[in-house]
């Protein structure tokens, strides 16, 4: 890989020694066992787009995703400023709000799906922190002038993580977590999303396929009816919808976790993500074999009789 200089607009006299890499993980790792093995004191810096290490007098090496316009931090800010004058924020911050954003039809089996239908919500974030009247028209403005890939990083600083560690002699001697505190207006913008989401899964019925962040999934002979609901579900709500060209769209399963690949758009694309009605059916059925142990041998040794009739469950039910 190669090695980049960089003053980042600063003069050589104050930064000196900064080196600046694509952010890769077995690259990060690598320096700092090399660091480690050599009883090196430093400083690592890890946030959600940048990871930095900084050896004491020595040089600094910053790991980047990817290095943003300053209108990307100018969207932030007025972001941030509109979020702190809302009279919605302690109520946000008191409350806890889901990460989740996706899910799956119970039973979904593994097989292709060819020429899927999908009905992405454009622009989902911004439009929520609009609908929801976090922003104004003003900020909303700005942030929807940036390019599609620089909007969720202005928004997504709101949740800012930074990892601290500290290493003396290659030895890490303190490691100090610093949260933005306005993170949960971030959690609370995707529980939007996907409850708008869950809404849609419903009136699809058997329709739904899978939902990934701000797109339904659905099969393709879905009836014409399903959808008019469904593109007024999102028209009502405030959000702009899309149809996406949707091929080879193929679902593996391992165990728990389902792999889908798919040509969008005529890019390919690929992601996983745990099948949670894995967990769901085994606590239903763990409910109902209660129950039904309770109304068959009453009290007399449960244990015992509940392992009996685990033995002669079909594991098919599992994923039904």
């Amino acid at each position: 890989m190669s090695i980049q200089k960089k003053q980042n607009g600063r003069s050589s006299k104050e930064r000196p020694n900064t080196f600046i890499f694509d952010r890769d993980t077995k690259h990060i790792k690598s320096i700092t066992q090399l660091l480690i093995d050599q009883k090196q004191s430093f400083t690592v810096h890890d946030g959600t787009y940048t990871t930095s290490i900084k050896v004491n007098n020595g040089p600094t090496y910053k790991f980047v995703i990817n290095e943003y316009h300053p209108s990307v931090f100018i969207a932030f800010k007025k972001i941030l400023s509109d979020i702190k004058k809302n009279p919605k924020l302690p109520e946000i911050l008191s409350g806890e709000w889901s990460r989740i954003n996706y899910s799956s039809k119970n039973g979904l089996k593994p097989g292709s799906y060819s020429n899927a239908l999908n009905i992405d919500i454009s622009a989902a974030y911004p439009y929520c922190l609009l609908n929801t009247g976090l922003i104004s028209k003003e900020s909303f403005d700005y942030l929807m002038k940036l390019p599609k890939f620089d909007r969720l990083p202005a928004i997504g600083m709101i949740a800012r993580v930074n990892e601290k560690y500290i290493y003396e002699n290659g030895q890490c001697v303190s490691n100090e977590t610093d949260r933005s505190e306005y993170y949960k207006v971030f959690y609370y913008v995707i529980q939007q999303i996907e409850d708008l989401m869950q809404w849609a899964k419903d009136v699809a019925g058997d329709n739904y396929l899978f939902h990934w962040v701000d797109g339904i999934f659905l099969k393709k002979n879905t009836p014409s009816a399903v959808l008019r609901d469904i593109e007024a579900i999102f028209h009502e709500a405030g959000y702009r919808y899309k149809y996406e060209s949707v091929r080879n769209c193929i679902i593996e399963r391992q165990e728990d976790m389902l792999e889908v690949s798919m040509v969008k758009n005529g890019v390919f694309k690929c992601f996983n993500f745990t099948d949670r009605n894995m967990q769901k059916n085994y606590f239903a059925s763990m409910k109902k074999l209660a129950e039904h142990v309770d109304v068959v041998y009453g009290d007399l040794a449960p244990g015992v009789q509940r392992s009996r009739l685990i033995e002669d469950l079909d594991p098919e039910m599992w994923s039904s």
